[in-house]
């Protein structure tokens, strides 16, 4: 009976050490896998933002003026005009 329980223990003493090794190198391809993909995406954001001229100029909105010399709404409405009679 004692033998049993020895044989019990050893077998989850060995069947722990054996997971454990085996989860361990699961792990670490894991984290390598992980690694590759953070190393690369950031080399690209580097080459993206090294490539891409940064603008040093602030574009130029043209504004339109009625005859009165004031501006024009932007609402996309027109004027209506009355028909001559």
């Amino acid at each position: 009976m004692e033998s049993n329980i020895i044989y019990g223990l050893v077998g989850l003493v060995i069947g722990g050490i054996g997971a454990t090794l085996w989860m361990g190198t699961k792990i670490k391809e894991l984290k390598n896998v992980i690694l590759d993909k953070r190393t690369v995406v950031r080399f690209l954001k580097e080459a993206i933002s090294e490539a891409k001229p940064k603008r040093t100029y602030k574009k130029k909105i043209a504004k339109k003026y009625h005859s009165n010399g004031k501006v024009a709404k932007k609402n996309g409405t027109r004027k209506k005009y009355e028909k001559a009679s």
